[in-house]
């Protein structure tokens, strides 16, 4: 873990969204600042593990499709594909 010190934040446009939230929540502003990570933390992580858990689905439903689809025609092998100076036929 990092040793925690200041942040100075020099976008004066992003320091006015942090007080206007602040007064919104009627929070300091580092409590403010603290819930807005955590928050958006907490979001984007279960988005990343849904979106993992979405993406292994759809990997394995397509393997899958591949799998069962039959076997027809001969295995190429390289000297189907490529003549004897390694180009493509």
């Amino acid at each position: 873990m990092t040793k925690p010190g200041p942040i100075q934040i020099r976008n004066a446009e992003v320091v006015e969204n942090i007080r206007e939230l602040a007064r919104l929540r009627g929070a300091g502003l580092t409590e403010t600042v603290e819930a807005a990570v955590r928050e958006t933390l907490e979001r984007e992580r279960a988005l990343k593990a849904d979106d993992l858990g979405a993406r292994q689905a759809k990997a394995m439903d397509l393997l899958q499709e591949i799998w069962a689809r039959p076997r027809t025609g001969a295995v190429l092998t390289d000297a189907d594909l490529y003549d004897e100076e390694g180009f493509p036929k």
